[in-house]
């Protein structure tokens, strides 16, 4: 346990400093600590600040995944940074910066939930300049605290004008000295090489914007702009945008604005004696990103949808993802109906699915013998779908439900009530799915029921526009009744054919064809639980050599879920859940159990019996190679390439066998749940692994 708080002091610690940059990096937060006491007095202060954030958010019981990500201790030592850059240390001055901190949470705390609510951004370091701006007024009223010139203990240093853009990086962290600003440069560098050259473009553009400057404004200082031109195209160049050609204008232009807005509000700031801080930053990059939010959706530079990722990191997930699970919806959605049914009418089919209402999609049954129906066919009770169960596309509240309306004879419409009965779901802002043509008086839910992906909803029948019985699927962005249509696909959809079901991860069925949505096998789907808090020891059989890894399971303040390698800090990012074991991504050694599960089962659909499916891993964890930096950096421009992978999985002997193949790579993997555990053979070429995972 001892080592436990040592291991979450010491994250907490480190990364609130990396936060500074936007990093979770223990290297980088260790490297801009070292700047920091570059001048111990501002060193010490800026410590003082971080852990004092840290304790009192411990104390008050706040959220232990954002206090070991940092996410609560960044603020607190900027404040300490400021204030022991501009005040003379004394046991006043510490005084002083303990009951800022109290304000800064505070502040930190409501200024956070207003954003986040209301205009969906996050805080960044506004609450440091609202703490700084009370302590910084309060100075002059409090015994015993000074102001201070220069900051105290700087290494005195030759005079050489190469040295002033270093002296000004090293300003970002209240330092101005050349070798914190070697260091805040080594931090931004060892934590992603794009985030360096959006770092590089921004001052850059610092340097022409200052030789454009006759002077600096009253009240500005250097500091204010280095910390704007830094940080400002780093945040929007791959923080919160993906990295490419489009971020790159958006950093530049935020990176111009931030300069404009430091020069504007100077004086501003010089007229009641505060300083702008990271203000301009704040605003540049806070108004930049709520104003492309407003845009339609797929707009370039897209949106980051995960956090806490190195850019290089999330330009791979991202590019990587879109081959996993192309076309895939926002929200993942499953068919409405159990066992097989056939697209009977596609996208742009020939009948009703056309112009607004183009991406709909009809579903029938046909018996062994090819047919819709039993019998003669002229009662909706000959179909074999009518009457049957109609689920859920995924979690939501029911907002509209039309039922009464009979169903027609076969070969009969009614054209006063198109959509005939029907529910409609929503399942976020502007996302709703209809169910149409459904039986009479069999709908089980109300408007304002909340449901789950999978619950029965109602049954399959004849009413409206439905000469035969079927069911009508579309997805809108609307509450109003058969409104146009969004695209659509489903996700974990098996094909049939041949005897085997083939899994896609996300498809969009076409006319004449049969899908079914894959029935969950609860031993396979318990043998890959991996419960969050819990710890599974993993005994290796590594090229014949023996080693046992302690492995603990995660999930973050974001709810992302992860497997990470306690001794070697190897991280697999996983999801478990909607029929499927997925493995997103790993990081770390490319040696080990994780990096084996990661190879041999990227994805594990919870289903039994033989099935067949095609994945992409990322190429780049599998390459391994010393171009890895100068690759990422061409990643800007030219999109990485992938591993297209095809697994076949089958039941043998009472375990569960995947075999997988590509150019340069052969997979098998045999998982077989055992008592409190799972057990995994896994080979990789000539590699083997015998790992075992039970709870400890």
């Amino acid at each position: 346990m001892g080592s436990d708080r040592v291991s979450f002091a010491l994250d907490a610690i480190l990364r609130s400093y990396g936060q500074v940059s936007f990093s979770r990096s223990r290297l980088s937060g260790a490297l801009l600590l070292s700047a920091t006491f570059v001048a111990p007095a501002v060193g010490l202060a800026g410590l003082f600040g971080a852990v004092g954030s840290l304790g009192l958010a411990l104390a008050l019981g706040l959220d232990k995944a954002q206090i070991r990500e940092g996410l609560l201790g960044y603020n607190g030592l900027l404040v300490g940074l400021v204030l022991g850059a501009t005040v003379e240390a004394s046991l006043p001055l510490y005084a002083l910066l303990a009951l800022g901190l109290v304000v800064l949470l505070i502040v930190q705390t409501a200024l956070g939930g207003l954003l986040r609510l209301h205009l969906r951004l996050p805080a960044l370091s506004l609450p440091f300049v609202a703490a700084s701006w009370v302590l910084l007024a309060a100075v002059p009223y409090v015994g015993g605290v000074h102001w201070r010139g220069q900051p105290a203990g700087l290494l005195a240093l030759p005079s050489f004008d190469v040295l002033a853009p270093l002296s000004r990086l090293g300003a970002v962290v209240a330092v101005p000295h050349p070798i914190a600003g070697l260091l805040v440069l080594l931090a931004v560098a060892t934590w992603s090489r794009i985030a360096l050259v959006h770092g590089a473009l921004g001052l850059l553009c610092w340097a022409l914007f200052d030789a454009a400057l006759v002077d600096l404004p009253l009240g500005l200082d250097r500091q204010t702009l280095s910390f704007s031109f830094l940080f400002t195209p780093i945040a929007l160049g791959g923080i919160f945008y993906l990295p490419g050609r489009a971020s790159l204008l958006v950093a530049l232009l935020g990176s111009l604005g931030a300069g404009l807005l430091a020069v504007g509000l100077g004086a501003v700031g010089a007229s009641v004696g505060l300083p702008l801080l990271s203000l301009p930053f704040n605003l540049a990059a806070l108004s930049t990103v709520y104003a492309l939010s407003l845009r339609g959706p797929d707009r370039a530079p897209r949106p980051v949808l995960w956090a806490g990722f190195n850019p290089e990191d999330t330009l791979h997930r991202h590019r990587n993802a879109q081959r996993r699970f192309p076309g895939a919806s926002r929200l993942p959605l499953r068919l409405p109906f159990d066992g097989v049914w056939t697209c009977t009418q596609g996208n742009d089919g020939p009948h009703t699915h056309q112009g607004a209402w183009r991406h709909g999609l009809d579903f029938e049954i046909f018996g062994p013998d090819g047919s819709k129906h039993q019998g003669r066919g002229d009662q909706v009770t000959d179909y074999h779908c009518y009457g049957q169960p109609v689920l859920a596309l995924a979690a939501g509240t029911v907002a509209q439900v039309v039922d009464g309306l009979a169903d027609n004879t076969p070969g009969e419409l009614d054209t006063r009530n198109a959509w005939g009965n029907l529910v409609l779901v929503e399942h976020g802002p502007g996302l709703f799915s209809m169910l149409a043509h459904l039986q009479p008086r069999s709908i089980r839910v109300k408007p304002g029921d909340r449901v789950q992906a999978g619950q029965v909803l109602a049954r399959c029948g004849a009413s409206g526009r439905a000469p035969l019985p079927h069911l009508h699927v579309q997805l809108q962005a609307t509450a109003t009744v058969g409104d146009a249509t969004l695209p659509l696909v489903f996700s974990e959809i098996c094909r049939e054919g041949a005897g085997a079901c083939r899994i896609e991860a996300a498809a969009l069925p076409v006319a004449g064809e049969a899908v079914r949505h894959p029935p969950v096998d609860a031993a396979i789907e318990g043998a890959l639980r991996l419960a969050p808090g819990s710890r599974i020891r993993m005994v290796c059989t590594e090229d014949g050599r023996v080693c046992t890894q302690r492995v603990r399971s995660e999930v973050d303040a974001l709810g992302a879920r992860s497997l990470v390698d306690e001794e070697t800090g190897a991280r697999l990012h996983f999801d478990h859940g909607a029929g499927r074991f997925i493995a997103y991504d790993h990081q770390g050694p490319r040696r080990g159990g994780l990096f084996a599960l990661y190879l041999a089962l990227p994805r594990l659909p919870f289903v039994a019996g033989p099935l067949s499916w095609t994945d992409h891993l990322d190429g780049r964890r599998l390459r391994g190679s010393a171009l890895d930096p100068l690759l990422d950096l061409m990643s800007l421009l030219r999109p990485p390439g992938d591993a297209p992978v095809h697994y076949q999985a089958d039941d043998e002997g009472g375990d569960r066998v995947i075999r997988g193949e590509a150019p340069g790579l052969r997979t098998l993997a045999l998982l077989r749940p055992i008592e409190g555990g799972l057990y995994l053979h896994i080979h990789l070429d000539e590699r083997v692994w015998e790992v075992e995972c039970t709870p400890c």
